[in-house]
């Protein structure tokens, strides 16, 4: 998955290596966004002809007053002979074998190499420098370092970790040719691409997303809409046939992790803000909050309470208000005066690991309001902040202001730390923005007025852009993962194993499953992972086969079967045997049958022995070592030596033999 990048301005400058001087390095520093391992980094490169030879070293190096003088943490090669020769050059794939990189910590990548015939070209930036990170170089082979300074491009780069990025769904709702519209729109780690165009019915104020239920919200007018995420189709079993009717205007609405939605919306019976339930049933309506004419929008809180910013109708306040979601009863948490009617505190976020945090933007004082209990905190004017985004992780906080995404630090509003390069803010020029969101990778989702769905970090460094529409976009909501049903890839042959073999079963699917191993068709309790390992034993042959499931379907492999080589479980000992009786040798197979015998006497073989036992009577000219050697299809295994010796019967002797004295006779007195 690319994890950290610079694109901006991708065909800009370029920096070099070159034949003359080969001590002389090229170096871009860089910040990781999270901890990640990197395996793989791109660099956009060409070489100044086709004689151009030899290996360029990428070496990532920790970082010391942002210089690469750290030890080497990953390394890779290029051949410098497969780079093309047209400018502005092609992006090439470095594959990295290194350690761990952590988050907020600066690192460094270094280009060096020996090269024969001419040069090779990095592209940089232009101008559009990168938000964390500069140029460094060295002329004496890294022993010294010092920061570029002839002009403020950066090196365009992209690196990336061995996780697979699965494909993203995102919703936008907005306008065109003076329809109400939703997007459905897919981001695969690089780029967007559109899908499907739906008529809204309406204008949509908010938009909220069950990634896990597979539920879009989607608030127009007085109604709450829900949608299958995958089909697009009302989910009639959800309120009454699949909508919730209001009577008054909704203007927010989120999900919680139980699939619980929260509606904001305008004063119905001096009442502000309504609680359903997973099933789209009435759980719980605020209580009243007298003098309130406009709602506004909501969020969840730690604990499952919900946060609404309100304002009043006459006299131009703003309130930010709490409700129990379990008795409705509301707190007032803030209030805050607003110099013009109609313009009511806008978004509003919760902290996830503190109950007692939230933020809210007011568009039309430019104030950011952070609250720790009811404490406000820190405010900051801005131009009509729309949006808001909080990363609990980094303490971050992202607010949409303008054409901008500015960057602050979520607990006293001041500069956050990975703003240092940018001064709190980056203008991604698609216009105006009008709505945020991020996904579970920390990437940030935005929309704009003027028809643009853009991709960038939190620290506001675009990754990409599609326009969709001529007119404004004022919604946008991750969807989590896109589901299609799933598909086999590959998985293991049947094959055959010795008894005490490990043995390693795996089945690949496409679109994220949950997977199930079975053996003999019964479920193997507790293998549910992609791969099931075990130690073979007597009872291990069977067939097994994987089953992986999602919400769009199951798929099952094929059948593998597991056969056991010949396992000998016992066998006759050596043994010696009496001179002319019968005994029998024999070997107790286990395993996979059909299988095939073969007795041998001291590694000859005996003609005709070609069962489990080997029975006859025995003479002297039997004594010696006997095996028996056991086949089936998958391989060959032999018994243990029998040492056989041929003894006399102690019991059983010649009259003859015994001496005695004919000469004597009885005599009597």
């Amino acid at each position: 998955m690319l994890k950290d990048y610079h694109l901006i301005g991708e065909n800009g400058q370029a920096c070099s290596l070159n034949d003359a001087t080969p001590d002389s390095w090229q170096a871009q520093t860089f910040t990781p966004f999270d901890s990640y391992t990197p395996t793989s980094l791109q660099l956009k490169c060409y070489r100044q002809s086709e004689s151009v030879t030899g290996t360029i070293t990428v070496n990532i190096y920790a970082t010391s007053s942002d210089l690469p003088v750290g030890p080497v943490l990953a390394t890779g090669t290029l051949d410098a002979s497969l780079l093309g020769t047209s400018s502005p050059g092609s992006w090439q794939t470095i594959a990295l074998s290194g350690t761990p990189l952590t988050a907020g910590t600066r690192y460094a990548f270094s280009m060096s190499g020996v090269l024969v015939s001419g040069n090779i070209y990095f592209r940089t930036s232009g101008n559009s420098s990168y938000p964390f990170g500069g140029r460094d170089y060295t002329t004496d082979a890294g022993l010294t370092w010092l920061p570029y300074t002839g002009d403020t491009s950066d090196v365009v780069f992209k690196i990336s970790d061995s996780i697979d990025y699965d494909s993203q769904m995102l919703f936008v709702a907005g306008n065109v040719d003076g329809g109400n519209h939703l997007w459905k729109l897919t981001d695969d780690g690089i780029d967007l691409t559109l899908i499907s165009s739906h008529d809204a019915g309406g204008t949509v104020l908010d938009l909220a997303c069950s990634p896990t239920d597979r539920k879009l919200f989607v608030a127009v007018g007085s109604t709450v809409t829900c949608y299958d995420i995958d089909t697009m189709d009302i989910d009639t079993d959800w309120g009454v046939s699949g909508v919730v009717d209001l009577g008054v205007t909704v203007r927010g609405v989120a999900v919680d992790s139980s699939g619980f939605l929260a509606v904001g919306h305008d004063t119905s019976a001096n009442s502000l803000m309504t609680l359903f339930d997973a099933t789209g049933t009435l759980s719980v309506a605020g209580a009243a909050v007298s003098g309130i004419a406009v709602g506004g929008h909501v969020a969840f809180t730690k604990d499952g309470d919900i946060l609404e910013v309100s304002q009043y109708g006459n006299n131009s306040t703003t309130i930010a208000f709490r409700m129990d979601r379990t008795t409705g009863a509301v707190t007032v948490i803030d209030t805050r005066n607003v110099s013009l009617l109609g313009r009511p505190g806008w978004d509003i976020v919760g902290d996830p690991n503190d109950d007692t945090k939230s933020w809210y933007c007011n568009i039309d004082t430019g104030a950011i309001h952070h609250f720790i209990g009811v404490s406000e905190e820190w405010e900051s004017s801005l131009d009509e902040p729309y949006s808001v985004v909080y990363y609990p992780d980094i303490g971050l906080l992202n607010v949409i202001e303008g054409q901008y995404v500015k960057v602050f630090d979520a607990d006293n509003g001041g500069a956050h730390p990975w703003a240092d390069h940018i001064s709190g803010s980056v203008s991604l020029g698609i216009g105006d923005l009008y709505s945020s969101d991020k996904n579970e990778y920390g990437n940030l989702y935005v929309c704009s007025k003027t028809g643009y769905v853009g991709i960038c970090r939190p620290y506001g460094d675009l990754k990409t852009s599609l326009k969709i529409s001529a007119d404004d976009l004022h919604a946008v909501v991750w969807a989590g993962d896109i589901y299609t049903a799933p598909s086999l890839v590959s998985q293991t042959a049947s094959q055959y194993v010795a008894v005490t073999d490990e043995v390693v079963l795996s089945a690949v699917f496409t679109g994220t499953p949950t997977h199930q191993w079975y053996k003999d068709d019964v479920e193997i309790s507790g293998e549910t992972a992609s791969t099931y390992t075990f130690t073979a034993d007597v009872n291990s042959d069977g067939v097994y086969k994987c089953r992986a499931t999602n919400l769009m379907g199951s798929a099952d492999s094929g059948d593998i079967t597991i056969s056991l080589k010949p396992y000998i479980s016992s066998q006759t000992n050596s043994i010696s045997i009496t001179r002319n009786s019968e005994a029998t040798l024999s070997v107790t197979v286990q395993g996979s049958e059909p299988f095939t015998y073969q007795w041998y006497k001291n590694e000859i073989e005996i003609d005709g022995e070609t069962s489990s036992t080997l029975t006859k009577y025995w003479n002297n000219s039997d004594a010696g070592t006997y095996k028996c050697t056991v086949t089936n299809v998958g391989g060959t295994t032999d018994s243990d030596d029998i040492a056989v010796t041929i003894v006399d019967n102690p019991y059983i002797f010649n009259l003859f033999d015994i001496p005695f004295d004919i000469s004597r006779e009885e005599t009597s007195e």
